[in-house]
């Protein structure tokens, strides 16, 4: 259940304290399977953190870093993403439906298995992402940049890519079944 004292530091001495501990000394924050849900954890620094697990639905982690951080399996459903940093996280068979990642870096992020209907990613950065099973149904991929993504039995079904960067991906099918691609760069 994760780390007894980050989630102290977390949770009571707010975000900037935080970040200030996390400045201070060389740690990889243990969040695992901690519940997190609803908070307000705009920017904090949560890079190589391991969130695996954690429930942190409905959460603020607007312009968050968690860049490397592990998040496999976590519940993220309608949290806000805007803007944050996950490059090379780790989102592997997590939760993110109806999550809005608006300009969030996901380059190099491992989203396999992720459930990511109703996903709000327009203009997010999935370069080289590995979007492997991924369920993408109704996500809004508007001005998305995938480029080099592995979208290989990934669910596109009433996708919108309108405008996305869909050059070198890897798919099952040239042209998955009811996605939406009008726009797209293929």
């Amino acid at each position: 259940m994760g780390n007894d004292e980050h989630l102290e530091r977390l949770v009571t001495g707010g975000v900037e304290a935080w970040n200030r501990w996390r400045k201070s000394r060389e740690v990889e924050p243990e969040f695992q399977g901690a519940h997190l849900y609803g908070l307000n954890l705009r920017g904090a620094d949560l890079s190589r953190a391991n969130l695996s697990g954690a429930e942190l639905r409905g959460s603020d982690l607007r312009d968050t870093n968690l860049a490397g951080a592990n998040l496999a399996g976590a519940n993220l459903n309608l949290a806000k993403l805007e803007n944050a940093c996950l490059t090379g996280a780790n989102l592997s068979r997590a939760s993110l439906k109806w999550v809005h990642l608006l300009g969030a870096n996901l380059n190099r992020a491992n989203l396999s298995g992720a459930d990511l209907r109703g996903a709000y990613l327009a203009f997010a950065d999935l370069t080289d992402a590995d979007l492997t099973d991924a369920d993408l149904t109704a996500a809004g991929l508007m001005g998305a940049n995938l480029k080099g993504a592995g979208l290989m039995g990934a669910n596109l079904t009433h996708a919108v890519t309108t405008g996305a960067d869909l050059t070198e991906v890897e798919l099952t099918e040239p042209d998955p079944p009811d996605a939406e691609p009008g726009g797209a760069d293929l």
